[in-house]
């Protein structure tokens, strides 16, 4: 598969019917109420996402090119290598989808940049955020709708929100992306939903 600096990797997967650990039961509650949520921002729209990973962008070196991504993950946020197969799990038609933003989202600067200069931003504004704790508390923020209610700090994001402050902060992406939802709101499905994004060809 091929991944470049600012794409974004959506995944989603059904939460099952298991009543056994209770926190099983709280999962499918809240993905109940993310894609509720989603389908109130984009009625008819491509909703069923409950996960971001950014694509920070390919590392070369005397070994096999690597793609470094970056996720805001449970319980901290992470650095990860994408895997080189291309029928990895992560990349599974039944669990993800990978969107691209459109050059009319890039930054004039980003724009002008090679690709191991926008993979090296990409990986700088990460940087900053890696290892910050997940904030499980915004998360129920977004899917009873609230607005910074159970937040619990400035430097704890969970996937969505964490991934769209760094798209759109350090001349990577424009500012703004989703003007129809605050960027403490920001469901997954923001980016499938996006004039500015699309799956590439």
């Amino acid at each position: 598969m091929n991944l470049l600096p600012g794409d974004v990797l959506l995944s989603y997967k059904d939460p099952g019917k298991d009543l056994w650990p209770p926190s099983e039961i709280l999962n499918r509650i809240g993905h109940h109420l993310l894609l509720r949520y989603g389908n109130k921002l984009y009625p008819g729209g491509d909703n069923r996402y409950d996960h971001v990973r950014l694509v920070c962008g390919p590392i070369y070196g005397d070994a096999p090119k690597l793609v470094l991504g970056f996720e805001f993950t449970y319980p901290a946020a992470r650095f990860f290598w994408f895997p080189e197969d291309p029928d990895h799990w992560m990349y599974g038609a039944s669990y993800s989808k990978l969107f691209r933003p459109k050059d009319e989202a890039l930054t004039d600067s980003f724009r002008e940049l090679s690709i191991p200069m926008r993979a090296r931003r990409m990986h700088q504004r990460c940087l900053s955020w890696d290892g910050t704790l997940y904030d499980v508390g915004q998360l129920l923020d977004i899917n009873f709708g609230f607005h910074r209610f159970f937040d619990l700090g400035s430097r704890r994001k969970p996937c969505s929100v964490g991934a769209r402050i760094v798209q759109e902060s350090g001349g990577v992406l424009l500012s703004n992306l989703f003007p129809e939802v605050k960027v403490e709101k920001t469901p997954p499905c923001s980016w499938a939903n996006s004039k500015l994004f699309g799956a590439p060809i």
